[in-house]
C-alpha cells in the first residue's frame, strides 16, 4: 500500500536494537554534517525505561565510545519521566538544557538534586 510506514521502510533506531532486530551498523545514519552520524530512536517502546535498564544499552553505548570521539544522547526531561535519569546514568556526564522563562529555580534544583542521586555528573548548563 502506498503511503504506509512500514517497518521494511523506515530506518531501524535504538528501539530495534535494544530489542536484537538490529544490528549497529544497520542503524547508524550518515548525516550531511561532516563527521556527524545519528541513530534514531525508533518507535516508542510501551516500557521504554525497561529498555534503557537492560545490559543491552549499556554495550550499544561502550560500542559507540569505541567507536565514535564523542556520543551525545538526547534525552526526555529528568523531571517528567524516568527515562532521562536511567539514560544519563548510564553515560559519562549530563548537560542540562533548561529554558529560564519556563523553569523555576526550585525545579532547577530538584532537577540536579535527582541528578546527583543518580550518581550522574553534571557537565555543564545550557539556558535557552
Amino acid at each position: 500500500m502506498v503511503g504506509l510506514d512500514t517497518q521494511a521502510t523506515r530506518p531501524k533506531g535504538l528501539y530495534d536494537l535494544l530489542i536484537d532486530n538490529a544490528q549497529i551498523n544497520e542503524a547508524i545514519q550518515n548525516t550531511r554534517v561532516l563527521n556527524l552520524d545519528l541513530i534514531a530512536s525508533g518507535p516508542v517502546p510501551l516500557n521504554p525505561s525497561g529498555l534503557l535498564n537492560s545490559p543491552k544499552i549499556t554495550e550499544i553505548i561502550e560500542h559507540l565510545k569505541s567507536s565514535y570521539n564523542v556520543v551525545i544522547c538526547d534525552g526526555p526531561p529528568v523531571l517528567q519521566m524516568s527515562d532521562g535519569l536511567v539514560l544519563a546514568s548510564k553515560l559519562d556526564g549530563a548537560i542540562l538544557v533548561v529554558d529560564l522563562e519556563q523553569t523555576s529555580r526550585d525545579v532547577l534544583r530538584h532537577t540536579k538534586e535527582q541528578l546527583y542521586q543518580s550518581g550522574v555528573t553534571l557537565l555543564g548548563l545550557i539556558c535557552i
